[in-house]
């Protein structure tokens, strides 16, 4: 599986590569950039095809030189909360390959990641801090909303969940 840095990202990983890779995995690609949350770095998650957005708040230095590991374990856990059950997951941690990071992006996705980044910004004039919020119910949130992706309208929990199904 593809993650794609954006160059903010890739310059604290110091392990993307600069060159396209070729996707392997079948459930496909995803985008990753790091946002400044409240003094706090914050990296979000964004599937190219179905826009599925995962948000791991509180990064820290450590966090970022495993955070191929905490990708995967974020990505289980919220198909968990969004309710797939225990053989869906288990196709998907099996489809999923290794993480592989690059520096080559795709603007269309960027952008959806500056629309949910505006999201997350209204979703918090709720709360004091990014640290008071729960994730899971936060990545729940913004995949239950409307988003666009190529010029249509799609509801990224529903278009990932279809995509899970033909695993």
């Amino acid at each position: 599986m593809i993650i794609h840095c954006t160059r903010k990202l890739a310059a604290k990983l110091g392990q993307a590569l600069e060159s396209p890779q070729l996707e392997a995995s079948l459930l496909g690609s995803w985008h990753a950039h790091l946002y400044m949350i409240d003094r706090r770095q914050c990296v979000f998650f964004c599937h190219d095809r179905t826009r599925y957005v995962l948000v791991l708040p509180g990064v820290v230095k450590d966090n970022l030189a495993e955070l191929a590991l905490l990708f995967r374990a974020v990505y289980l856990q919220s198909l968990a909360f969004e309710g797939i059950n225990d053989a869906g997951i288990k196709k998907v941690s099996l489809a999923m390959g290794p993480q592989i990071f690059d520096a080559v992006t795709d603007r269309s996705v960027l952008s959806s990641l500056s629309v949910v980044r505006r999201d997350v910004d209204a979703y918090l004039a709720d709360y004091a801090h990014i640290l008071d919020v729960d994730p899971f119910e936060l990545m729940q949130w913004l995949n239950q909303r409307p988003t666009m992706a190529r010029g249509r309208a799609i509801f990224p929990k529903h278009e990932m969940f279809e995509l899970i199904a033909t695993l």
